[in-house]
């Protein structure tokens, strides 16, 4: 599906799941190099930008974060011209479409599109799809929150599988975008000969924005791991502690069925004729193991 929008004089063509017929199409109106065809068709495992002689070429890999599924990241190609810029992806974009319904309200991008060249389009879009990883993150956040809860609450046994997902979701984020910085120190070079010299101004803001997403990134990386270490320390706690009882446990009614089985071997059962001398049997084991318990509680094994 091709998508048309025109700005100040700019075309941005998006093509969302384009056929090879509509590839071969746009290819061919805006003379891109036919080089790049299998690189549309196919995915591009790596970012990466090329510099032709009037246009430039991105390929960049955005994360998307899904609570119950994990999902493949979305790789979005960029060709650029003075006044085209041509959008192909494979998956729906969310920054991408919201941008579109902001473009179509002209009013809204007074502040956004300072020029009339493709290179201020793509500087929106990246900066639009930087704020909804920024979004993504401060999910992640809030799950990173209610996981802490759950640790102080008690539930730290639970929480290990939780921990895990979310630290996997934070690799496959910085996964995603751990190329951005150079692919836009290299785009900054390759701009100027297109946009010219003043365009660099909008290329820093882009990355400025990568390092915010970045910053952001470590920071929840900082606190998982040290949710996961509170964690861990909390269940090895409430490890100890049931091994402890289990072993007090142990001990305690070890003696009771020693001296209960030796009763009963150097005496005749029933020598216990009465329901009073059953009494006076139970009586003394429950105070030796009391007594048991006791030593144990002066010893500071029960807490």
């Amino acid at each position: 599906m091709i998508s048309t929008y025109k700005y100040q004089g700019v075309t941005w063509l998006d093509l969302e799941s384009p056929t090879e017929d509509e590839l071969m199409h746009i290819i061919s109106e805006y003379n891109v190099p036919e080089v790049l065809f299998n690189d549309l068709i196919t995915e591009t495992l790596l970012s990466r930008v090329d510099s032709y002689k009037d246009m430039l070429y991105l390929v960049l890999h955005f994360p998307r974060i899904h609570n119950e599924k994990r999902m493949p990241d979305l790789e979005i190609d960029f060709i650029l011209g003075k006044d085209f810029l041509i959008t192909i992806h494979y998956e729906f974009s969310n920054a991408l479409h919201d941008f579109a319904k902001q473009l179509e309200v002209e009013a809204m991008l007074s502040n956004k599109l300072p020029g009339s060249h493709a290179g201020y389009i793509f500087h929106a879009i990246l900066i639009e799809a930087y704020h909804q990883a920024g979004s993504k993150l401060n999910d992640l956040y809030q799950m990173m929150e209610q996981v802490k809860e759950k640790i102080f609450n008690g539930h730290e046994d639970r929480m290990v599988n939780d921990l895990s997902h979310i630290n996997r979701k934070i690799l496959d984020f910085r996964q995603a975008m751990r190329f951005h910085g150079s692919i836009l120190d290299s785009f900054e070079h390759a701009s100027i000969k297109i946009f010219g010299a003043d365009y660099t101004v909008y290329v820093s803001n882009m990355r400025s924005e990568y390092h915010k997403i970045l910053g952001i990134l470590e920071g929840h990386r900082d606190l998982l791991i040290d949710l996961r270490e509170t964690n861990d320390s909390l269940l090895s706690a409430k490890t100890n502690k049931t091994m402890r009882i289990l072993t007090i446990m142990s001990f305690t009614t070890f003696p009771l069925t020693l001296i209960a089985t030796l009763i009963a071997m150097i005496t005749d059962v029933a020598v216990i004729k009465t329901f009073t001398q059953f009494i006076y049997i139970s009586i003394s084991l429950i105070l030796i193991g009391i007594l048991i318990l006791l030593h144990f509680k002066n010893r500071r094994w029960l807490l």
